[in-house]
């Protein structure tokens, strides 16, 4: 768990447009505001793609046009984080979409990243790194849990039905 002080910060941080660097156990993650088109390009310099990170059904539905149904059945089955890749997304920063207008995001259950995203109100532009990082970032915080990244299964979900597995 972060201490609230340092929850606070991170939070105006991320509000503010800024990058914070997230250390977990297993991997290290660059973070943006999904929704600050400008802290997406500035994430995106360190490395691309990017994906959105979500922990509740809400900025699934209000992020993407048509969510399939299938979608919610996965996330629900799902014992490790998964990552889907949706069409027409909305309310992000343009940057996070494709040329083909798709968007990866994924369902994460780690208890600290939900908190934070809860709080901001809004998605987690990503970026997972291995090892040292080494960017500049405008925040850090050290948080003592796993969350799975390396685990995570990767689907494309047409809005006509089709599912493609990418990685399982």
């Amino acid at each position: 768990m972060i201490p609230s002080n340092e929850f606070n910060l991170l939070i105006d941080c991320l509000k503010a447009g800024k990058i914070a660097c997230l250390e977990f156990n297993d991997e290290t993650l660059l973070v943006c505001n999904a929704c600050i088109a400008e802290a997406s390009i500035k994430l995106a310099s360190a490395q691309s793609p990017q994906t959105v990170l979500i922990s509740e059904d809400r900025f699934l539905i209000k992020h993407v046009k048509n969510v399939p149904e299938q979608a919610f059945e996965l996330i629900d089955v799902s014992e490790n984080p998964i990552t889907i890749i949706y069409d027409y997304p909305f309310g992000l920063a343009p940057s996070l979409a494709t040329n083909e207008n798709t968007v990866a995001i994924q369902y994460n259950k780690n208890i600290d990243l939900a908190a934070i995203i809860r709080r901001l109100n809004n998605p987690l532009a990503v970026i997972i790194k291995q090892g040292t990082v080494n960017y500049n970032s405008d925040f850090l915080v050290r948080i003592n849990s796993p969350i799975n990244f390396a685990n995570a299964s990767i689907l494309q979900l047409k809005n006509n039905g089709i599912v493609k597995i990418l990685k399982h």
